[in-house]
């Protein structure tokens, strides 16, 4: 075969000149067909440009053309071939194909339906087309049938079919068939509920319309109403557009004998919801359609209480996830979840194939009881002896409110005559219960005291003013006010009481002021003197009713000068320790409630309580002090004369012991020191006003005085008293004579 091929390349050269090419061998193809008995039958060639030779069977029948019509025998019964022989020659080159004719018989073509002719609105039809062996199919429903022998249709009106058998170019066969559609009712249901979270109590109101958008009528048309349990139907509360509404438990039912072709009809009803969870209301057209709505019914818990509620869902799902909101709270096979927290829960479940479906078209809500409860008083916390006021309970919104003086109600009036505790506990339907309580304060007369003095220090037998003043701060008047009032250490000076009301009786003890009746957010005042007689502290207090006022003042205990400090000092018993001050100089730490001064100076002392340092136990400090006599003098006055003789007036005067000479004593006696024995008073006897204590004297002498104050401490002065009366010496006097003239 190669050899051949070279031959026949170099067969085909040809010299031009000096140049040489190559000729290609001519080529030509003709395609087979099909064609119906007696028909026309038509072979073109492609590819040839130069004369063509056709023969069938060996013949020769037609050419130089590039296509041949060839006439079918008729009457073929089977499918017959004819071959053609097609010879294509340029030149001296010569190509040749084959090419065959397919005689077949003219097809007869029918369409079956799988049923009746005539269905319902709705319905499918399979149609199948039959004696279209050799040929194309071609349906009237379009290009996505064609080559097919069976289609199925859904026909919505009555619709004629067609199909179309095609041979070659002109031998076809088409048939027909008409489909008879009868229309039906099509029938859906809404339903809807008029809100989607209740509580128990609540009414819910229900809508159910059922809608025909077939173009036929619908008959006995019966739409089924199940409420689920946590729900009751109010009787008589259906209102239906057509049709009879029947009541029952737990199934309604609602029927209408025609429902006409694109109509609608309504449905209202009302149902009462008695439990927690979720209201389910299922619509059902039996095997025609269903809805559901549903209703959140919070499941409510008190507070605190530690609650478990079960979240279930329904069995048969491969993986549960339950949701508290949008947080994931548990996933797995459990259909059951345990919530002890408030919130919305829902589920998703997985069907196996991996698609989550929502299976609960209402969130399970699980609230904490709204419980709170404050108390108000018209007055505030106080109010006046005697008067009333009204007590609020507020937060108590759906509960009742009981009190603690066995009253029910949000509000009472109370008229407490003490100070009293009121409390009121609101339990809601749920049993939930909150508690509080308010304290009243009645206010009666407030009477209080102060008391006041003059000066913190004083010497013994100087005097001090005291002031006590008693208040009432309270809203109304106090009666029958008394105040007990003591100085110790101290004697009221008769005459400097002086009251701004009621009456005052002294007492050496307790002293006793009647004020009487004390106004409301009025004082009255007590002042009166005090003659200071004794060492120490002097406490002073007043007391009105329980309330007491103390003050203090220091009082020196006085020491002669040179003479040795023994002072005891006592606290009050009942500290576990004391520490005792002179100055800031700790100068006693221990467990003894006494302690002996040797010193002079000011003294305090501190109790303890374990180790408590309690506040200072001395109010007023305790004052030891030197008391010695004023630096006073001794004027000697001598007598006077009489010729020579003195007469019986020198005086002996004491000056410098100051305007209150009577607090000290004296004695003199003759010499240059004092002899008690010899003195010229038998005892000593309070310096005179004036300070003369001698005013008789006419003799010449040496008086030393002695001069004591109460305490016994004394000071020595010695003075002269000088006495002249003697004649004074003679003098010589001059004598002038003048000589004078007198009358004869």
């Amino acid at each position: 075969m190669l050899f051949s091929l070279w031959l026949l390349l170099f067969a085909n050269v040809k010299v031009l000149g000096a140049n040489a090419y190559l000729t290609a061998p001519p080529s030509i193809s003709v395609a087979s067909v099909t064609a119906c008995t007696g028909q026309m039958a038509t072979l073109v060639s492609t590819g040839c440009t130069g004369a063509i030779s056709w023969e069938g069977n060996g013949v020769s029948i037609g050419g130089p053309t590039p296509s041949i019509g060839f006439q079918t025998p008729s009457g073929v019964q089977t499918p017959t071939l004819i071959p053609f022989k097609i010879t294509c020659t340029e030149s001296s080159s010569v190509a040749s194909t084959t090419a065959t004719i397919t005689v077949v018989p003219v097809p007869s073509l029918t369409i079956t339906a799988s049923a009746a002719t005539t269905v319902s609105e709705g319905s499918t039809v399979t149609l199948t087309a039959a004696g279209c062996d050799y040929g194309t199919m071609h349906w009237s429903t379009g290009t996505a049938d064609n080559g097919r022998t069976q289609i199925v249709v859904l026909p919505l009106q009555t619709t004629t079919y067609s199909a179309t058998c095609t041979v070659g170019d002109n031998c076809q066969a088409t048939a027909s068939r008409t489909v008879t559609v009868q229309p039906v009712p099509k029938l859906s249901l809404i339903t809807m509920v008029s809100k989607a979270r209740a509580r128990i109590g609540d009414v819910l109101t229900y809508t159910v319309i059922v809608s025909n958008t077939g173009n036929a009528a619908a008959n006995n048309v019966v739409v089924e109403e199940y409420i689920s349990a946590k729900a009751n139907y109010i009787p008589n509360s259906a209102t239906a557009s057509t049709g009879t509404f029947t009541a029952g438990i737990p199934t309604n039912t609602w029927a209408f004998a025609t429902l006409p072709a694109n109509a609608s009809a309504t449905l209202t009803y009302s149902a009462s919801v008695v439990g927690e969870g979720v209201v389910n209301v299922t619509s059902t057209i039996q095997n025609v359609d269903t809805t559901q709505v549903c209703t959140s019914i919070p499941i409510l818990v008190c507070p605190g209480s530690g609650y478990v509620v079960q979240v279930n869902a329904p069995a048969g799902y491969s993986n549960y996830k339950f949701y508290n909101g949008t947080a994931l709270v548990q996933e797995g096979p459990l259909n059951s979840y345990t919530a002890t927290t408030a919130g919305e829960y829902k589920v998703l479940v997985d069907d196996g194939t991996g698609v989550c479906q929502q299976q609960s078209c209402c969130p399970l809500v699980i609230e904490d009881v709204p419980v709170s409860l404050t108390l108000t008083s018209a007055t505030g916390s106080t109010l006046a002896s005697g008067s009333s006021t009204t007590l609020l309970a507020n937060g108590c919104q759906s509960g009742t409110v009981a009190w603690s003086n066995s009253l029910t109600g949000v509000s009472q009036v109370v008229s407490p005559t003490v100070t009293t505790a009121y409390s009121a506990t609101c339990t809601t339907p749920e049993g939930c219960t909150a508690s509080v309580s308010m304290s009243l304060s009645v206010l009666g007369p407030q009477v209080s005291v102060q008391k006041f003095v003059s000066a913190t220090k004083a010497q013994l037998g100087s005097l001090v003013t005291f002031t006590v003043v008693v208040a009432n701060t309270g809203p109304v008047a106090a009666s029958a006010v008394a105040v007990r009032d003591s100085v110790g250490g101290g004697v009221i000076v008769p005459g400097s009481v002086n009251v701004s009301q009621g009456a005052f009786s002294p007492n050496s003890l307790t002293s006793l002021w009647n004020v009487g009746t004390l106004p409301a957010s009025s004082t009255a005042t007590l002042v009166y003197s005090v003659s200071i007689v004794n060492e120490g502290v002097v406490y002073a207090s007043a007391n009105a009713g329980g309330q007491v006022s103390q003050v203090c003042l220091s009082v020196p205990v006085n020491v002669c000068p040179g003479d040795p400090v023994m002072i005891e000092l006592t606290a009050p018993a009942g500290y576990t320790r004391y520490e005792w001050y002179r100055g800031t100089e700790k100068v006693y730490d221990g467990l003894l409630t006494s302690f002996t001064a040797t010193a002079l100076g000011e003294y305090r002392v501190i109790g303890y309580k374990g180790n408590v340092q309690c506040p200072d136990l001395t109010c007023c400090p305790i004052f030891i002090e030197s008391d010695s006599i004023p630096l006073y003098d001794v004027v000697a006055t001598r007598p006077t004369c009489l010729t020579n003789q003195p007469q019986a007036n020198g005086s002996l005067r004491l000056s410098g012991l100051g305007s209150n000479t009577g607090q000290f004593m004296y004695q003199y006696s003759e010499g240059t020191s004092f002899n008690a024995a010899a003195a010229l008073q038998p005892a000593p006897v309070p310096v005179p006003a004036g300070g003369v204590i001698a005013s008789t004297l006419n003799q010449a002498k040496t008086y030393t005085v002695r001069v004591f104050n109460a305490l016994g401490c004394f000071r020595d002065v010695t003075v002269t008293l000088s006495v002249s009366c003697d004649c004074p010496p003679n003098l010589c006097v001059p004598v002038a004579i003048r000589k004078t003239k007198t009358r004869p």
